[in-house]
This record gives structure tokens, C-alpha cells and sequence, in this order.
């Protein structure tokens, strides 16, 4: 659709089944919104087959959280400082740490043939 923000609302009433029933279309059509289902719809656009993405597991995300933390933090401390040479060891120090925690994701949520 396009990019324009939208900045209008309408705002109708619904009973329960009927909200129960519009959410279980909206799922069937792959979509995470209902707003965006009911434009869809309601403008005649077609409704494309939507990935369905697999829920991650929990302990998977939390590490992957972990590591992005830490690139947070990397950043934020090479946007605030000037580079010495001690900081440069720090900061290789960190990448390291990155790339260790990135091979056990990898060696612990790999498909085993996929490698």
C-alpha cells in the first residue's frame, strides 16, 4: 500500500462473536493486525499468502537479547569516546564475546543437517 501516514480513525462497535470472528479471519489471512486485515479488505486489496514466521524459543530469544545488548553497548560506548589503545581492547574484548555467544547459538539451535 502506500506510504502515507494515515492520520484518520473510525472507530465501529462489534459484539463479541463478531470481534472473535473477524480476529480468526485476520489469522486465517496471515495478518498480526486487525486494522490492517479490515483495509485490506475493506479496500478490495488483494490478500497475499503471508509468511507464517515459527515462534522462537524463549531461552533463544533471551540469549539473542543478550547479544544485542551487547552491540547496544558497544556502540554506545565507541559514539561517546575517543579510541585509545586500551579502549581498542576493550572493544575487541566485546566483539569476542559476541562471536563466542553467536557460535553457541549456533552449535545449540542449529538443525544438525543444515551445517
Amino acid at each position: 500500500m502506500n506510504s502515507e501516514k494515515r492520520t484518520k480513525s473510525i472507530k465501529i462497535r462489534v459484539t463479541e462473536d463478531e470481534l472473535l470472528a473477524l480476529n480468526a479471519l485476520k489469522n486465517q489471512a496471515g495478518f498480526s493486525m486487525l486494522a490492517e486485515y479490515m483495509r485490506t479488505v475493506s479496500l478490495g486489496l488483494d490478500i497475499q499468502n503471508r509468511k507464517e514466521y515459527p515462534l522462537a524459543d524463549p531461552e533463544l530469544q533471551r540469549q539473542l537479547s543478550g547479544i544485542g545488548n551487547n552491540m547496544n553497548q558497544i556502540a554506545r560506548y565507541l559514539n561517546s569516546s575517543e579510541m585509545a589503545e586500551v579502549n581498542v581492547v576493550k572493544v575487541i574484548s566485546f566483539l569476542s564475546s559476541i562471536d563466542r555467544s553467536l557460535d553457541k547459538i549456533r552449535d545449540n539451535w542449529s538443525i544438525p543437517d543444515a551445517r
